[in-house]
């Protein structure tokens, strides 16, 4: 079993700790260490009060949850709360919302579907709950983003500002958007605030220029590489980021051929700056990252790089 010592003096302080051991002792290999549960979720969960009940909703329920992006230690932060029994019951809930859930559309950024699940999982009130039900409607639905893409620009490029909020507030008072739909659709083409504000003062939805941090690009500009603020790194740090980026170019290429061109330019022309990807590039990303999300090999060995 997966428990050290930490672990085991958590499950056996209170009443009831002959039980708990027990249990474990007859369920954890079954049930839990399939579901990827370790001696810390274990002894997070039966710490308190009403160990039995959560661990029977997990063998009810995980299974569901887990495959919609639940991951261990966050459920065991919820069962290591006193209110576990409205976290668990809003979850059980909203069911019907993770099957509402399906951007099939290649326009659409595949990291909006993580993003509308999680914000189910850090919802802590119906009310809340109502509300991103009324954004998954809301983002299925193209003619919307196509709206929201014109409002933008129908404010933007008049004057300049370095505060999101004063954007996020005149987008709420001519168009009554949200600060959580605009986030929504920011995230659908790939954007975050800085490239929403970016696009506010230009008055482009893209850069107004390309850059390359590869010197054999054909969109090479080096007099822009001096406009960029770099920290000071020695030369053995440099190679040794160099080789980090080239061998995840080289696995993510060989993971998924289709993909290579995509993965260079944003990598190697575009400084891995999401925000310099052309509209017709978009598409192409979106493929490539939807790819790269579900093979879970591919994910494994980019974390094995990158931890090195």
């Amino acid at each position: 079993m997966e428990f050290n010592g930490s672990h085991v003096s958590q499950i056996v302080t209170g009443k009831g700790w002959k039980e708990k051991l027990e249990w474990i002792n007859q369920n954890y290999e079954t049930l839990l260490k399939p579901m990827e549960f370790n001696g810390y979720h274990v002894s997070q969960i039966v710490r308190n009060k009403g160990w039995e009940e959560k661990l029977e909703w997990i063998a009810q329920n995980y299974v569901f949850f887990k495959e919609k992006g639940l991951s261990n230690y966050k459920l065991a932060s919820y069962f290591n709360t006193k209110d576990w029994h409205f976290k668990t019951r809003l979850l059980s809930e909203s069911v019907d919302l993770f099957d509402n859930i399906v951007i099939d559309d290649e326009r659409l950024s595949p990291l909006l579907e993580p993003y509308l699940r999680n914000l189910i999982f850090e919802s802590e009130s119906k009310e809340a709950t109502e509300i991103i039900s009324s954004l998954i409607q809301k983002c299925t639905i193209h003619q919307n983003l196509v709206d929201f893409e014109n409002n933008v620009y129908s404010i933007s490029g008049l004057k300049t500002t370095n505060l999101v909020d004063e954007v996020l507030f005149e987008l709420n008072n001519k168009f009554e958007y949200s600060a959580e739909e605009v986030k929504m659709y920011l995230v659908a083409m790939n954007k975050n605030n800085r490239g929403l504000l970016s696009w506010y003062n230009s008055g482009e939805k893209t850069k107004p220029y390309t850059l390359s941090l590869d010197q054999e690009s054909a969109w090479d500009n080096r007099t822009l590489l001096e406009k960029i603020p770099t920290e000071d790194i020695s030369p053995l740090e440099s190679i040794e980021r160099d080789q980090l980026i080239n061998q995840v170019y080289k696995s993510m290429s060989e993971a998924h051929p289709g993909h290579k061109d995509i993965w260079h330019k944003l990598i190697f022309d575009y400084g891995c700056d999401v925000e310099n990807l052309s509209i017709e590039e978009i598409k192409d990303f979106n493929c490539a990252l939807r790819d790269l999300r579900n093979n879970k090999s591919l994910l494994g060995d980019i974390y094995n790089i990158l931890k090195t």
